[in-house]
């Protein structure tokens, strides 16, 4: 009896032993029902490395890249038991479905069933709206059809409801890559909720205070009746009171609170939203915000803003409808979740899923059976009733049908039906790394004498096979172009870091955050050519031993500021020919002697290029960064007197140095209670649920992961663990609310911040040790910088915590302490100096 078999793995996660195991549901061996043979009753399958690893002591791959979903080919070692299946390797194909593959119980024999199936190329043609108008992409481009995009709803109900704008945002949603049946209700019902689909900005007309209370309990409840009852009626000078200083908001003097109140089908808010969503779909909202109700602007604005809402188009993938509903309405309106949803839910009904089984069947057979299809065509006897209509499973109960990915995840949903070969081996960029890199390319950028110079275009020239592309889950990819005339390597980075190297030899290097390099012992560097360095802020040069400049040529200094020359010893100048200097002010010289034309100015002869190194033996210290090294608790009272203590013994501070905050006078003051903010929707922390393990990598914010916060930190490394009655899953989760409501934030207006120290291993009352404070020091700021960036944090982050501390001991560098309370916030304000506090507020001290 033939031993090899097709089956599709379920989990790759949960080996106890680690060893790359997958559990795999065996086509003709196990049945469908999840519920007769869940999950975890599968037997481990072990899948056999590739040549190129040794799959010993740690060398070579660490596991197989399978996913979810994945489509493997397996035999049993153990023969009529099939208790010991070995994965010999994965089949590729084009899936058609969300949940695809069930029931396909034929054994595999020499003519190999593959439980994906090729569906005929559409027409082409050009993708239209409602009106007859192209449907266009991010960029501008009209979609054509031939995408084989197949509408997967009837919202005919819906468009008799609510107008032709149904139809026009429901194309354009499946032109952003949101195909997912679920998600796609989800969206339009929240839409016929929030707007009936009607382009409209919000309207702030309120005609009584009772009512202005209610609705802005935070800007109104400690304000009397006369000064509330300003605003009525006025809905410009509301608009700009209650949404100024936030999401990129200024002052209510800006007039930003109206111009960027509630707009589009969706009623998107706020200027950094308006900037944000404007500059990914190619529209310039932020110059001109009516745009948002312009019908095409408002559709793109609609589908980009639930892109960024649920962190990609991936994800936007439901498992049911119930879900879809409950996910799209939080990320409207979180606050008025309760009263909305069941508004969502009638809406939902005027949807339908349509149900393409019959006719994808017709193209399934057409295309397997047409004239002069290879003998040996991998998909010829996949047909639609062998795998029992993929559609009909998106209907049936979650968990009760196998032969698919449990999670829902994979297939990608922007993925159907489209080959599983990577896009960069097929020589189609489209949202790959290549049309990443062209939308983000730099150009114009200065350089001396009014010079520019540009970001290279990819160098991407792909031919199939030749191009060899390893693409992770997070988007990470590596290729290997041996493509004819066009070799290349790329290795690029999911946040938009880069290296390329061109057929020609020429490397192209793009760092998005910050760049160390760090060389212990010599360095050479060459140029056999022209050298053009741009630096857009600040540089700063550090030499610990001597430094020798040589130019042949000649040599320019062009400067907009003051030189300022700090010699310790002597300052020797030889002029081969004319010295001239002039002055458009005075000149002024001090000295105890000065010798005019005596025959006693010795000048050195230059050196000859011998090639001579000096290697001084320096390392980098520990706090590059100008972050002193603190591994006490900052909040124990007995730990900072025993810091002092040590501090003085080790001579790196005296007690009259410790005491010198004492006396030190404020030069500015800012005693303004914090503004109580709007509180921010708290972090979903399901990534975490059920989980011991959490990976120093796992990204929990834009700038931030598990490890950065924790044991990567700049200074104080710990690993994350239960303590103080919090469990690893609900720590890890506070330090994500504390990453995307404060530290990114931060971090986007000041990219020179780093995380000193966030989560610590104590069991005092500290919030370090609760994941919900971080201490914050920013390269290259000075003491007067610190003051101005604590006033930008108190007048625009959300926070429970934040103290300004001046130190007169290591670096002297100030440092900032910021908190997150997802319970509530205390909007606490202190200064503080070598940990003892100075005062409430912010003060600026001259120390």
């Amino acid at each position: 009896m033939n031993n090899f078999y097709l089956g599709i793995i379920e989990d790759r996660i949960s080996d106890p032993l680690k060893l790359g195991r997958v559990k795999v549901r065996v086509f003709g061996v196990h049945t469908e029902s999840m519920v007769d043979i869940p999950t975890e009753d599968l037997p481990w399958a072990i899948p056999l490395m590739p040549a190129s690893s040794a799959s010993l002591s740690g060398i070579g791959d660490a596991v197989p890249q399978y996913l979810e979903g994945t489509t493997v080919f397996l035999f049993f070692q153990d023969g009529e038991s099939k208790q010991q299946p070995i994965i010999l390797g994965s089949l590729a194909g084009i899936p058609l479905y969300k949940n695809p593959l069930s029931n396909l119980t034929e054994e595999v024999n020499s003519s190999i069933t593959v439980p994906n199936a090729t569906v005929l190329e559409s027409s082409a043609g050009t993708l239209t709206d409602s009106s007859g108008q192209a449907v266009t992409d991010s960029s501008g481009t009209p979609v054509a059809t031939d995408t084989n995009l197949i509408p997967p709803l009837d919202i005919t109900e819906m468009v008799a409801k609510f107008g032709n704008n149904v139809s026009l945002v429901y194309e354009t949603l499946l032109n952003f890559g949101i195909k997912d049946p679920y998600a796609l209700i989800g969206i339009l019902s929240n839409i016929a909720k929030e707007s009936a689909f009607k382009l409209k900005r919000e309207s702030l007309n309120y005609a009584t205070v009772s009512r202005l209370k209610t609705v802005y309990p935070n800007y109104f409840s400690k304000l009397t009746d006369t000064e509330t009852a300003q605003y009525l009626g006025n809905e410009e000078k509301l608009a700009n009171f209650v949404y100024a200083n936030r999401y990129g908001n200024k002052d209510p003097a800006s007039g930003d609170g109206y111009n960027f109140r509630g707009g589009g089908f969706i009623q998107i808010t706020f200027r950094s939203n308006y900037k944000n969503i404007g500059s990914k779909i190619g529209i310039d909202l932020e110059s001109d915000p009516s745009q948002i109700n312009n019908p095409k602007a408002g559709a793109k604005s609609v589908a980009q803003y639930f892109i960024n809402s649920f962190g990609g188009r991936g994800r936007l993938s439901f498992n049911s409808l119930d879900e879809a509903l409950s996910a799209c309405t939080k990320k409207v309106n979180p606050g008025g979740y309760a009263m909305d949803y069941p508004k969502v839910v009638t809406y939902s009904k005027l949807c339908k899923i349509i149900d393409n089984s019959e006719e994808t069947e017709k193209q399934v057979t057409e295309e397997v059976t047409k004239p002069n299809a290879p003998e040996n065509d991998i998909n010829k006897s996949a047909t639609q009733s062998e795998i029992n209509s993929g559609s009909a499973s998106k209907n049936k109960p979650i968990g009760m049908s196998g032969f698919k990915d449990p999670s829902g995840k994979y297939p990608l949903t922007a993925m159907l039906n489209e080959q599983d070969t990577s896009r960069l081996a097929r020589r189609n960029v489209l949202n790959t790394s290549v049309d990443v890199r062209n939308k983000k390319r730099m150009t114009g950028i200065p350089n001396v004498a009014g010079e520019t110079f540009d970001e290279p275009a990819p160098a991407y020239n792909a031919q199939y096979p030749f191009n060899k592309v390893h693409t992770t889950e997070s988007g990470h990819t590596i290729e290997f172009d041996d493509t004819p005339g066009n070799e290349r390597i790329s290795q690029y980075h999911t946040a938009g870091t880069y290296t390329e190297i061109d057929k020609y030899g020429n490397t192209v290097n793009k760092i998005v955050g910050d760049n160390y390099s760090i060389t212990e012992r010599n360095g050479y560097v060459y140029i056999d050519g022209t050298a053009r360095i741009s630096v857009g802020s600040d540089v700063k040069l550090y030499v610990a031993g001597n430094m020798a400049v040589e130019v042949d040529g000649d040599l320019t200094y062009n400067v907009g500021g003051s030189v300022n020359w700090k010699i310790g010893g002597n300052l020797v100048q030889g002029v081969g020919g004319q010295n001239s200097m002039k002055s458009g002010s005075s000149t002024d010289i001090d000295s105890s002697m000065i010798n005019l034309n005596s025959g006693s100015a010795i000048v050195n002869s230059p050196s000859a290029r011998s090639g001579k190194t000096n290697d001084y033996g320096k390392r980098i210290p520990e706090n590059f960064l100008g972050a002193e090294t603190i591994k006490f608790d900052d909040a124990d009272p007995a730990q900072v007197d025993a810091h002092h203590v040590e501090q003085i013994r080790l001579g790196e501070i005296t007690k009259e140095e410790l005491n010198q905050g004492e006396a030190a006078k404020p030069i500015e003051k800012d005693e303004e209670p914090a503004a109580v903010k709007e509180a921010l929707t708290p972090s979903s922390c399901a990534m975490f649920e059920n989980k011991d393990n959490i990976p120093d990598t796992t990204q929990i914010s834009k700038y931030f992961t598990i490890g950065m916060l924790s044991s990567n930190a700049v200074v104080s490394h710990y690993k994350i663990t239960a303590q103080n009655g919090l469990t690893k899953a609900q720590i890890a989760c506070n330090l994500k609310n504390l990453a995307e409501n404060c530290l990114d934030l931060i971090k986007a207006k000041y990219p020179n911040m780093n995380v000193t120290s966030a989560f610590r291993v104590s069991t005092s009352g500290s919030q370090h040790n609760r994941g919900m404070a971080a201490d914050m020091q920013f390269t290259g700021a000075s003491k007067s910088d610190y003051y101005d960036i604590a006033l930008w944090i108190k007048a625009n982050i959300v926070y429970d915590q934040l103290l300004l501390e001046y130190k007169t001991t290591g670096t002297r560098l100030p440092w900032i302490h910021i908190s997150y309370n997802s319970a509530g916030s205390r909007h606490q304000t202190l200064t503080l100096m070598n940990n003892k506090t100075k005062g409430q507020g912010l003060l600026k001290l001259e120390a």
